[in-house]
């Protein structure tokens, strides 16, 4: 009875890992998190995650977001939150130069790279395992003139 009682009260910081999808390269991401609570009801949550290459591009994602928990069930084991904050992302196109077109140099792979601010909108749902163990079920939309996406993502995390 004592797991996570008093946790809607205190605060605290965790850190994890991250896996999931992106819907704008139909491929997976990875990445890593991290939260600081400063009331009951806001924390900052920076991550970033590498979206993995598929269909020639892939990217890199630098978030950082204002969630706002709301604590319930037993012993306050679960939180919702929804999500607000900024997004930078930088992606990367790649193709090949083919030899046989005159207007190659021949190097190989060749990168072109967009980089986008933009804003996250989202909700989450975690799950308290232990005092220092959750686990979080994320979605949200990444809104990026051009280039958005949306990402659905499990994690785990350490709490301290």
């Amino acid at each position: 009875m004592a797991l996570v009682g008093g946790v809607a009260g205190a605060r605290e910081n965790a850190m994890g890992v991250r896996v999931g999808y992106n819907t704008r390269n139909s491929s997976p991401t990875a990445g890593l998190w991290f939260q600081h609570e400063f009331a009951p009801h806001f924390r900052l949550a920076p991550n970033v995650d590498y979206i993995f290459r598929h269909d020639n591009s892939d990217a890199l994602s630098i978030n950082c977001n204002g969630q706002f928990p709301f604590h319930f069930g037993q012993y306050n084991a679960f939180v919702f939150y929804p999500l607000a904050g900024i997004n930078y992302t930088s992606w990367n196109y790649h193709h090949s130069d083919d030899p046989t077109d005159s207007s190659s140099d021949g190097d190989g792979d060749v990168t072109s790279r967009n980089n986008r601010f933009g804003f996250n909108a989202g909700a989450g749902l975690e799950y308290r395992v232990t005092p220092t163990l959750k686990l979080a079920l994320e979605a949200k939309g990444t809104l990026v003139k051009s280039y958005s996406s949306a990402t659905i993502s499990v994690s785990i995390g350490y709490v301290f």
